[in-house]
């Protein structure tokens, strides 16, 4: 009897098991999509979905090889993550690429040496993003727009003394390299207890306050961001650059919006890669890492982008 009374009291238990695993497989899959990873050119892939979120505010680019004077080649990869709507990360999306592309060309005109070219490139990376912010906030000016956006940009520039990586970042989405098995950051985040950030947001008349999280004005998340003309200037749009010239070990580099960082560290997510075969396919590595983060509890749209460096070895 005892085993008869111990079956009939598991048995259902198991079935409503079962039958919760299934839910929330069927859950998952809805909200990871059927959406393919996408292939960028030879060398990079991405992964984008909404998530539990009620709209999508996530966007990315990237611009194919392209040439300048002498033996320069540059590519452009970037995640854009929208905060109070999308037209801002969408308007970066379509506009930027296309910029970058004319401000290096026009920088890089008078440079020689590599000392030069350095310098040139992050003017350029300057130079885009104020124009940008200026070309974005007369849209929305015009329109009573008051959303934002991050930004986090990688350019790779290839010549003829070996190839550069140049990250320019806004916001909290981030850029992570992985070097010999090792995240190392090529990015750092822009939230408003950031003590230098408080500190400028305090020095214009602003205040930082918590609010759930700390926020400029009790409002805002993030210290710095394209748009939000309503906090403008205690937001910047002046973006921070680190460069770095590529080496042996550097793999590649991680572009996602903050949906993944906020259940995934930078150095998980680098091991997760490595797991899941990215040089045979960056795109299906990102999504395997979108899948992750999803799993894992994340509430918002992501993005996440891998690039192979190795294309730019021994260049």
């Amino acid at each position: 009897m005892d085993v008869y009374w111990t079956v009939g009291l598991i048995a259902p238990l198991l079935a409503f098991y079962l039958l919760m695993v299934w839910s929330r497989s069927r859950v998952l899959s809805r909200l990871v999509g059927r959406d393919p990873a996408v292939r960028l050119g030879s060398w990079a892939g991405v992964h984008s979905i909404q998530g539990r979120r009620q709209h999508m505010e996530d966007t990315f680019a990237y611009h194919p090889v392209f040439r300048t004077k002498g033996s320069h080649k540059f590519q452009l990869h970037a995640v854009f993550d929208g905060h109070g709507g999308s037209v801002c990360s969408r308007f970066l999306a379509d506009q930027l690429p296309t910029l970058a592309r004319s401000c290096i060309d026009e920088r890089l005109s008078n440079a020689r040496t590599d000392v030069q070219c350095n310098d040139a490139v992050r003017a350029a990376l300057m130079d885009v993003f104020e124009k940008s912010e200026r070309e974005y906030l007369a849209l929305a000016e015009t329109n009573q727009l008051d959303d934002g956006s991050t930004a986090v940009v990688a350019v790779l520039h290839s010549h003829h003394s070996g190839a550069d990586v140049y990250v320019a970042n806004l916001g909290d989405s981030r850029a992570v390299l992985a070097h010999k098995a090792f995240a190392l950051p090529l990015s750092t985040d822009h939230k408003p207890d950031r003590p230098d950030e408080r500190r400028r947001v305090e020095s214009l008349g602003g205040r930082v306050v918590f609010w759930g999280t700390w926020r400029v004005q009790g409002i805002l998340s993030l210290s710095r961001a394209i748009g939000d003309r309503n906090l403008k200037p205690l937001v910047s749009s002046v973006p921070e650059i680190v460069s770095r010239r590529v080496s042996p070990g550097d793999d590649f580099i991680i572009l996602a919006s903050d949906g993944l960082w906020d259940v995934l560290s930078s150095q998980n997510a680098v091991d997760m890669v490595y797991k899941h075969g990215w040089r045979s396919s960056s795109a299906q590595a990102a999504r395997e890492l979108t899948r992750t983060a999803m799993q894992m509890g994340s509430m918002d749209n992501i993005t996440c982008m891998i690039i192979d460096l190795h294309q730019l070895h021994n260049k």
